[in-house]
């Protein structure tokens, strides 16, 4: 962990001169200062749980200070998996900061739907993500950016797809218009109870 990930996480300001006297000194030519060599590998460094600086900015939703290291050119991918199988496109969908999605996905390249196999750390797929926590802009992102379709695979540990998901959720309607226009089938069944979206939801109705 170093002063970039400390500056990220600050709660209460930004720190963003933190970076800002960083680029700076590298522009310089003394022998102390700060070469391009070390600020990027300072910038993509892990702390202990795995994340970067990145992280913690998508997390806290920094926009300033997201903007300023995808613009940078200096990381090397902006798709780093912390020790929660995270991704700062994850948890800035979790925390609702849809400039940071968006950021994220038009300049940082993030993945929108990644790959994932035998061979790669289980993680979070984005739009699974904001179906659960019933974000319709990140998921209207993901979908209008990242060219997601919405094929039957895509479903979460449980084995629910996508419109599952919003409905044991309680989305609303608006989420799951979205969702249907972009290909969910809304007579798909789960691949664990093999219930349909709508018998998901009845299975989850609070009762007066």
């Amino acid at each position: 962990r170093n002063v970039f990930h400390e500056a990220a996480n600050c709660l209460k300001h930004s720190r963003i001169f933190v970076f800002g006297e960083a680029f700076l000194m590298i522009t310089q030519t003394a022998p102390w200062a700060l070469t391009q060599q070390t600020l990027r590998r300072l910038l993509n460094a892990k702390d202990l749980h795995q994340r970067t600086p990145l992280h913690y900015a998508a997390e806290l939703g920094k926009f300033d200070l997201v903007k300023l290291l995808i613009d940078s050119k200096m990381l090397d991918t902006v798709d780093i998996l912390d020790d929660d199988s995270k991704t700062p496109l994850v948890l800035a969908i979790i925390a609702n900061h849809i400039d940071v999605v968006e950021k994220l996905l038009v300049d940082g390249n993030a993945s929108p739907s990644p790959k994932i196999d035998e061979g790669t750390k289980p993680q979070f797929t984005p739009l699974i993500v904001a179906c659960r926590y019933n974000n319709y802009m990140a998921a209207k992102l993901l979908l209008d950016i990242g060219g997601i379709g919405l094929s039957s695979n895509m479903t979460d540990p449980e084995g629910l797809g996508v419109l599952h998901i919003v409905a044991k959720e309680g989305g609303d309607a608006q989420l799951i218009q979205l969702l249907v226009h972009s290909g969910a089938d809304p007579n798909g069944v789960d691949s664990f109870n093999k219930w349909t979206p709508i018998s998901v939801s009845y299975t989850h109705l609070t009762l007066p």
